[in-house]
């Protein structure tokens, strides 16, 4: 009987983990209960979109305006951000690209960064490779793409509200170092010479986003357990944990709107279900 009882339990915590996962096919999130007096907003975002994909629903702008203050992942109001984020691009100890690849993929990989960037990659030789793998993005995109996190700080800042962030530079600099830069050139390299593999990764994940399926856009990720999705933890689980702890603090004081990369609402680990594992409501609004 003691088996049985065990059991029964175990398959209550497993049934009431799934629920909290977020399975609604939404961008826009209403976070309240537990206290707060106003309710506050979560937006998953994609960093950077072509114009024709620019562009809120009225309900992104309604709440945006509702709230107090716009939280985004980064403090894009700083004026420092340039400076900190140079300081930040460079790979620790002098470490190069050139050292973890053979003379002859290091040239073919400079072929193709001069013809999707312009750039000579001796010039960047000594960036961390994720850096400068998402420098390829505006070619892979095939437009000259805008900041969704840079237009929702205008529309903020144009009627006062606060801007802050939830990490710092800092902080987002230190996952490049904690990922092994062998791997990191691995990845560099694939984007550089298999034939459209970045834009047909970023095709894909775009068409999730634009369907609003936040658990797709984190299977997605994950899924790439050979590669950057072994380190889900340090990428995405351990910042959403830390968010959802500035996110409780921050909306119990006043209604504020919360912008993150998509890929961070779904999944056991995602925001959303933490924050409702923690007895906050939170529910799809678009």
């Amino acid at each position: 009987m003691k088996k049985f009882t065990l059991f029964f339990t175990a398959l209550a915590l497993v049934f009431s983990a799934s629920a909290q996962v977020p399975t609604e096919k939404s961008l826009l999130w209403e976070i309240s209960g537990n206290g707060f007096k106003e309710k506050s907003y979560l937006y998953g975002t994609f960093h950077l979109l072509c114009p024709e994909d620019l562009v809120f629903a009225k309900k992104v702008t309604e709440k945006l305006e509702a709230s107090k203050a716009l939280y985004l992942e980064l403090d894009f109001s700083n004026p420092q951000i340039g400076v900190e984020m140079q300081m930040g691009m460079m790979m620790a100890d002098g470490h190069t690209i050139r050292e973890y690849t053979d003379s002859a993929t290091f040239a073919r990989m400079g072929d193709s960064l001069k013809a999707k960037v312009g750039m000579p990659i001796e010039m960047v030789n000594s960036i961390k490779p994720m850096m400068l793998a998402s420098m390829l993005y505006p070619s892979a995109l095939g437009c000259n793409p805008g900041s969704p996190e840079l237009e929702l700080m205008k529309l903020a800042d144009a009627k006062g509200s606060k801007i802050a962030g939830l990490e710092t530079v800092a902080d987002q600099m230190k996952i490049f170092d904690e990922i092994p830069y062998k791997l990191q050139v691995k990845m560099l390299e694939e984007y550089l010479l298999s034939k459209d593999a970045i834009k047909n990764e970023t095709e894909q994940m775009l068409g999730i986003y634009r369907k609003g399926d936040v658990k797709a856009m984190h299977d997605f990720m994950e899924e790439d357990k050979s590669g950057l999705g072994g380190f889900m933890d340090l990428m995405l689980y351990n910042r959403n944990r830390n968010w959802v702890e500035t996110i409780k603090v921050q909306s119990a004081k006043e209604a504020s709107f919360y912008a993150v990369g998509a890929g961070h609402l779904g999944g056991e680990q995602g925001v959303i279900a933490l924050l409702r594992k923690a007895g906050y409501t939170v529910k799809a609004i678009m």
